[in-house]
């Protein structure tokens, strides 16, 4: 039997690295793009906006205060609104349905869960349960007239009642 040699036999006459062809690239390239495009809207779809979501349950410590008096949010029926307290400082936040999430998750869907309590709120006036209706400009007991305030987070926010809470934000109502 005839030996060879190996080394010989590792060595190829030099090729050109095969390509692919006109065709062949514009399907890969066609792939790659409906791969991103898909990865992104994914990514997007789950709540890029910030907006509690169906199946969320979010929690957001909040302060109201009138006239120097604080008051705690009392337990509340969550019913359709998607937001509630149990009475702990907090704004439950748990849409159940797309009625009370996404865009539809605004703060005063968590005032409107406490309207059954004698509770009102404006952007300009608010009234505690059993208390004084004030508007922008009341005096409190005090003498000093008191305008409506919100912050979350430490900044102001002034359509606060059209305000999506997240996830362990801090909103403070006040009227002072």
């Amino acid at each position: 039997m005839p030996k060879t040699n190996r080394k010989k036999a590792a060595v190829r006459p030099d090729r050109k690295p095969r390509r692919l062809s006109g065709g062949a690239w514009w399907i890969v390239a066609g792939v790659a793009i409906i791969i991103v495009i898909v990865v992104v809207g994914l990514v997007a779809s789950r709540g890029s906006s910030g907006y509690a979501q169906v199946g969320d349950h979010w929690h957001a410590p909040i302060t109201v205060s009138v006239c120097g008096e604080n008051w705690v949010p009392p337990a509340s029926d969550i019913g359709s609104h998607g937001m509630h307290s149990h009475g702990d400082g907090l704004v439950h936040i748990e849409p159940s349905s797309a009625s009370s999430a996404g865009s539809n998750a605004k703060l005063k869907r968590f005032f409107d869960s406490l309207e059954s309590l004698r509770f009102k709120i404006t952007n300009n006036s608010i009234q505690l349960p059993g208390g004084k209706f004030y508007t922008n400009g009341d005096a409190c007991p005090n003498g000093t007239p008191g305008t409506l305030k919100a912050t979350v987070n430490g900044e102001a926010e002034n359509d606060f009642l059209g305000y999506h809470p997240k996830d362990q934000d801090r909103i403070v109502i006040s009227f002072n």
